[in-house]
């Protein structure tokens, strides 16, 4: 029986995967001919920064180097490298 007031830590990164993963199937659903590092670049210059993150901020775990992911901004700019 696992008590209800028992929090177990986890690292941001690893709970935010499932959902950037899910984001990057749907670009590649859109745009399946993107590399690697088209779809990095994309996430990166469409997420949203956040208000408390500085600027150039460096993190090991890479929790909040872009910002908050943006999923309706990375299909629609997937779907625009489709068109170049």
């Amino acid at each position: 029986i696992v008590k209800p007031t028992v929090v177990r830590k986890s690292w941001n990164v690893s709970r935010a995967t499932p959902h950037v993963s899910g984001i990057v199937a749907l670009m590649l659903e859109r745009n399946p001919n993107l590399k690697a590092s088209q779809v990095i670049e994309i996430l990166a210059k469409t997420a949203t920064r956040l208000p408390t993150m500085p600027v150039g901020i460096k993190n090991i775990s890479g929790y909040g180097m872009y910002g908050l992911v943006n999923a309706y901004a990375a299909v629609m700019k997937a779907i625009e490298y489709k068109q170049k």
